[in-house]
């Protein structure tokens, strides 16, 4: 016969096991959805994630979208964006009627959170960077292009909290001795970007979306690129169904 002060103990501790598992998949998830971040002090306050939406390290370019889409491909073109429709018709984001379905506008040139890639899938803290956001980040840092970072053949540019006045917006080849990796930077892959189904400049430029429309010519948006240069403070614009890499924002 069981004693009653066994069953009890059985008891507490398969209670004990649950929570303990309970506890263990909350602090997995938590894990999951958390994403670490750096404040460089710019101006803005803006906060840089370490990596690119879709990637599991700062070094890997992570997943490619068009403009607006939350969902990688293998296939970025016009007969399968989200907005666009045949014959040269947007259905959202069209700030000219010749380019509209039906003669379409609308005033919209911010993405809007349930079609920006990173708050979509990173949660409502993150966001694609804007233009200024980019800029802020290229005059107010130290960039040095980097041909095999961390030893994992990755080329791109290490952006530092700069040091010095002087270093705001420099661009190098050649690390000051001033600067290490346990100074405070993000890795920016230089991920190319996908036109169709080809796969151009991979380890040679970076193509990084904002979050901006180019209201001029709507079929396209802001990017920014870079290369061993530097990158672009003005910003570029391309095709909206273009697949470009996403490295996101943190809101206070």
């Amino acid at each position: 016969m069981i004693k009653k002060n066994s069953i009890f103990s059985i008891l507490m501790m398969l209670i004990v096991a649950l929570l303990f598992l309970q506890c263990s998949e909350k602090q997995r998830v938590s894990k999951i959805i958390e994403h670490d971040f750096v404040d460089f002090g710019l101006p803005s306050g803006t906060l840089w994630a370490v990596c690119n939406v879709g990637a599991n390290n700062e070094w890997e370019s992570g997943d490619y979208f068009a403009w607006g889409e939350i969902f990688a491909k293998t296939n970025y073109d016009r007969t399968n964006y989200k907005f666009f429709e045949p014959y040269r018709q947007l259905t959202k984001y069209c700030s000219n009627s010749a380019e509209g379905k039906n003669a379409y506008t609308d005033a919209l040139t911010i993405l809007q959170p349930a079609d920006d890639a990173a708050t979509a899938i990173w949660g409502r803290k993150w966001q694609m960077p804007n233009v200024e956001q980019w800029r802020e980040l290229a005059v107010n840092c130290y960039w040095v292009w980097v041909e095999n970072y961390a030893d994992t053949l990755a080329c791109g540019f290490v952006v530092f909290k700069a040091k010095f006045d002087a270093d705001k917006g420099k661009v190098t080849k050649t690390k000051s001795a001033d600067y290490n990796y346990s100074d405070v930077h993000i890795f920016l892959p230089a991920a190319g970007y996908h036109y169709g189904e080809n796969f151009y400049d991979d380890n040679l430029r970076g193509y990084y979306w904002t979050n901006q429309l180019y209201t001029q010519f709507p079929l396209s948006a802001y990017n920014i690129v870079f290369d061993t240069t530097g990158i672009l403070p003005d910003c570029d614009y391309g095709s909206r169904d273009d697949g470009l890499a996403v490295r996101a924002i943190r809101l206070r």
